[in-house]
């Protein structure tokens, strides 16, 4: 492999690209050295002309590998005829690189016949300005990284990862009451959840379960505004702990369809994140949920639209079959959440295999009675579960709930 500095012009990158780099760079995922290239050139060099008949059956087969091993939030793109850039978000610069090695590698030996691990030509980005990607080249042989000694009498360095915190981040339980005109007193707890990856069987983020002593469905819009509000609330104060504990984990933050479809209720609630823009963009997942089975052709993709650039990824949450045809219709979303709850075997393992034809991504929220392995072979890729303790408590309406109230929406001070 070539120790030179490699430069990409970016001429011929369509706008949706484009704009898709700009993000990552905004993120901060290029300073943290978590963005790579991965050549596919030595098997177009060994195919020669047959590579024009294999070139897309070579890159589905590279993409596909890089979402088994990478999920989202992580991104992949097409570069040029030979080049896939890999923003890894989910693991820290070097385990990310290790792992777009082992792609690479697996998708070099299927195509050349043999081992490939000297064909390996993976380079690290190290910047994007100028219409131009500059990248190094990587030396696949170099040990980890080894945290400098600590000296004599130096207080220790100050744990990263979310369990080292304090308090811990999963587990915490916040209540999160608020009034309803139609429905009285309405009692909301918010619970930090582990996510686990059921392919590497380890934490890969974090989630913000909502539970409410009313079905989110039989709230008014007025309602789920108010519930939009009180949990960010307790989000934003989390947001403040991944800034000062430099946490790099995905968290993920759930808000009602109906908020964030009004374009005057979605302003409000954008107008409170804007000191927390470049975090929410390294580590919140939207997780989208409450559509409903007749979301208006076009509404979906378009609200998407107009929060992707906000958040690190989308996620659609849905409850049935319906939801989850609305949610897929115009898919606009980086995957998909299930509200598992009391659903049965047989229903649950339909609505996975349904959302699995569009996306690879599935997440199961709180299934009850079946295993990892059962929730793996139905194609399921990530599980949240409820706390025993907080199974125990179940969530009543109060009719003493108060609590600050949220932004009025301009939408209803105007008398809309």
């Amino acid at each position: 492999m070539s120790d030179e500095r490699q430069t990409i012009r970016l001429e011929q990158l369509g706008a949706g690209r484009a704009d898709q780099l700009a993000r990552i760079a905004e993120a901060g995922l290029i300073d943290q050295g978590r963005v790579f290239l991965l050549s596919l050139e030595p098997i177009r060099a060994e195919m020669g002309p047959r590579w024009a008949v294999r070139e897309e059956l070579v890159w589905d087969t590279i993409l596909r590998t890089l979402t088994r091993q990478m999920p989202p939030p992580d991104i992949f793109l097409r570069i040029d005829d030979v080049t896939v850039l890999a923003a890894v978000a989910s693991v820290d610069a070097y385990e990310g690189r290790v792992r777009c090695a082992e792609a690479l590698s697996s998708t070099l030996t299927f195509f050349l016949g043999r081992s490939a691990r000297e064909d390996v030509q993976l380079s690290r980005v190290s910047s994007l300005r100028d219409g131009a990607i500059r990248s190094d080249p990587i030396d696949l042989t170099a040990p980890p990284p080894v945290s400098s000694p600590r000296r004599p009498g130096s207080p220790p360095t100050p744990p990263k990862t979310p369990d080292g915190w304090t308090p811990p981040l999963g587990g915490r339980r916040f209540s999160a009451p608020f009034l309803s005109e139609r429905l009285g007193g309405v009692a909301m707890v918010l619970e930090v959840s582990p996510v686990w990856r059921l392919d590497h069987e380890l934490v890969s983020a974090y989630a913000v379960r909502r539970r409410l002593s009313q079905r989110i469905e039989c709230l008014t819009d007025a309602d789920r505004y108010q519930v939009a509000h009180r949990t960010l609330d307790h989000i934003l104060p989390i947001l403040d702990q991944y800034r000062r504990e430099g946490g790099a984990f995905a968290l993920v933050a759930p808000c009602p369809f109906s908020v964030l479809a009004s374009n005057r209720d979605r302003q409000a609630l954008l107008g409170r994140i804007g000191e927390y823009v470049e975090v929410m963009r390294r580590t919140v997942l939207l997780e989208v949920d409450g559509f409903g089975p007749g979301a208006p052709m076009g509404l979906v993709s378009h609200t998407a639209a107009m929060l992707r650039p906000f958040f690190r990824a989308l996620t659609a949450n849905v409850r049935d079959a319906a939801e989850c045809a609305t949610a897929v219709g115009e898919f606009a979303f980086n995957g998909i959440a299930i509200e598992a709850g009391t659903m049965s075997e047989h229903r649950l393992a339909l609505l996975i295999r349904s959302a699995r034809r569009r996306t690879p991504n599935i997440m199961v929220h709180d299934p009850a009675g079946v295993s990892d392995d059962w929730l793996r072979e139905c194609g399921a890729s990530h599980v949240t579960r409820r706390a025993a303790a907080a199974e125990d408590g179940e969530v009543r309406p109060d009719p003493s709930a108060s609590a600050a109230p949220a932004p009025a929406s301009p939408a209803r001070r105007a008398g809309g």
